[in-house]
């Protein structure tokens, strides 16, 4: 009888242990723990704004099981959010159901991830009505020191090519592949239970929420970036204060009466994360640098 009771819990352990490692290979994209910060610009050269993505929430339409997708201007979610779709995953693809706001109804569904695909393997997408099959290679891609799966797809009738990453899902936004005209996204970054997970090089910041228009300014340099301790701030011209803010644009620290082209600052009591470097110079001018602490 024992070693029957035995049998029976191996085989329990086993069926469960199966269940998890299969749950993680599932979940690549949708984890209501992930928040994706979205550059967006509708028609250049007005100035871009940017919004967040939250997955909250679950539904059943067609018999399929799904999660709520919402859009809001914060981190947190808040009671005016946006309902903007609903998306699922199995077998390690993703699906995605838009929701048309004026018609109150729903697109049809939508492939928009295969993290399944191989290196002899191809991927269609509908660009404008016209099918585009595109090229994979499969590589890794480092996230906050995890490895994980990059698929890069290429056609030469596309301009750049789609980057897809285990977790972040696509490189220029969540649902970039649903190509839209005249709107240009780009993903800022990716946080996992409010922490920034991955930050874009080419922006420096998570959020346009702050008081001024940013941009990338060039009249001065910070170093190291990462930065563990000391931070080294030089400048073409003087600088009156220095700020660092939080990724929100919150006021953390400051520094005033600088006067100077060379700074340093101590920043080993600053936790690990992503932050905003706002410095005021002599002349009126205000430049924003993008800092990560390590």
């Amino acid at each position: 009888m024992k070693r029957e009771l035995s049998v029976v819990f191996l085989m329990f352990l086993i069926m469960c242990s199966s269940s998890i490692a299969y749950s993680q290979v599932e979940n690549t994209i949708v984890d209501t723990n992930s928040v994706w910060s979205i550059n967006n610009q509708i028609v250049y050269p007005m100035p871009p704004t940017s919004y967040y993505i939250h997955l909250n929430g679950d539904t059943v339409v067609d018999s399929k099981h799904y999660t709520k997708v919402w859009t809001n201007n914060s981190l947190s979610l808040t009671n005016d959010m946006e309902f903007y779709g609903f998306i699922m995953e199995e077998n390690q693809k993703t699906y995605f159901r838009n929701y048309h706001s004026s018609l109150d109804s729903l697109y049809e569904e939508s492939l928009i991830y295969d993290f399944s695909l191989t290196e002899s393997d191809t991927f269609m997408i509908n660009i404008f009505d016209t099918v585009v099959y595109l090229d994979v290679s499969v590589g890794m891609f480092n996230l906050n020191n995890m490895e994980v799966k990059k698929i890069t797809l290429s056609n030469p009738l596309l301009s750049q090519d789609i980057v897809w990453v285990e977790k972040i899902g696509n490189l220029k936004g969540l649902f970039h592949n649903q190509f839209i005209c005249g709107v240009m996204t780009d993903l800022l970054c990716y946080y996992q239970r409010n922490n920034v997970l991955y930050s874009n090089p080419e922006f420096n910041y998570c959020s346009l929420r702050l008081d001024e228009p940013i941009k990338k300014e060039e009249k001065a340099i910070i170093y190291p970036n990462p930065v563990r301790d000391l931070l080294n701030i030089e400048s073409k011209e003087m600088m009156s204060k220095i700020e660092i803010l939080d990724i929100e644009g919150r006021l953390l620290t400051s520094e005033e009466n600088i006067n100077s082209i060379i700074h340093r600052m101590n920043l080993s009591s600053k936790n690990k994360g992503v932050y905003i470097i706002k410095i005021l110079f002599m002349n009126k001018e205000v430049g924003f640098y993008k800092l990560i602490k390590g």
